[in-house]
């Protein structure tokens, strides 16, 4: 475990260039403006999350163009712990994005003078988090097996899957049943809140552990 942690502190240190002042205000320029053009926190919440889960890749861009992957497979640094390195840095940016996104929308609101509805921000941010990390969960596979240049395009259709599911189940179903089977999630939910994050939580685990599983067994395979 203190392997990987020391390689998650890695990875943090090769994209710590990247976190500049410029980039952060940014992000709470972006965000002041979705406060005025959407009028809800829902909207960004999401955009925050989404924007500091894509340096949860950066690792792999920066290793790649750097050659830094190769250097690893010289050092005494087993493949699996770069692997769970990457996982566990994964995660813990996401969790800092739900951080990230929850403190600013609350202080963008307050300073605008704006109402939000805290039980509507910490849903937003738990089902925001859910996706991004299950998004994560399908991309990171393919940047162990192809590198980041021939899988960053590959990664990201997963993005565009989303929407499209949801096309094609409103079409089979039709959009009246989608939202009447969508509000009775939401009401169960509602009824087990404790039952519906266990749920979740062990959902989340074993989807990310199946990833790992799939991404270990192509990095194994993998020539630098």
């Amino acid at each position: 475990m203190n392997k990987t942690l020391s390689f998650a502190k890695l990875d943090f240190i090769t994209i710590k260039p990247f976190l500049t002042i410029k980039n952060l205000s940014l992000l709470l320029c972006v965000a002041s403006f979705l406060v005025f053009g959407t009028d809800s926190p829902s909207a960004t919440i999401s955009m925050v999350i989404m924007y500091a889960t894509m340096f949860a890749v950066y690792p792999f861009a920066v290793g790649e163009q750097n050659g830094i992957d190769a250097l690893y497979s010289t050092l005494p640094i087993s493949r699996s712990v770069v692997v769970a390195g990457r996982y566990l840095f994964a995660v813990l940016v996401n969790i800092a994005a739900v951080i990230l996104s929850f403190g600013l929308t609350a202080i963008v609101y307050t300073i605008l003078r704006r109402e939000f509805i805290i039980e509507e921000m910490l849903l937003t941010v738990v089902v925001c988090f859910s996706v991004f990390v299950f998004m994560q969960a399908v991309q990171l596979p393919f940047y162990f097996k192809l590198g980041y240049n021939k899988a960053k395009i590959i990664a990201y259709l997963p993005l565009l899957a989303f929407p499209v599911c949801v096309f094609i189940l409103s079409k089979l179903f039709g959009s009246d049943a989608l939202i009447s089977g969508l509000v009775t999630i939401a009401t169960w939910i509602e009824t087990h809140v404790i039952l519906s994050f266990l749920i979740l939580f062990a959902v989340l685990l074993s989807v990310l552990f199946i990833s790992y599983r799939i991404s270990l067994g192509y990095y194994k395979k993998r020539d630098f």
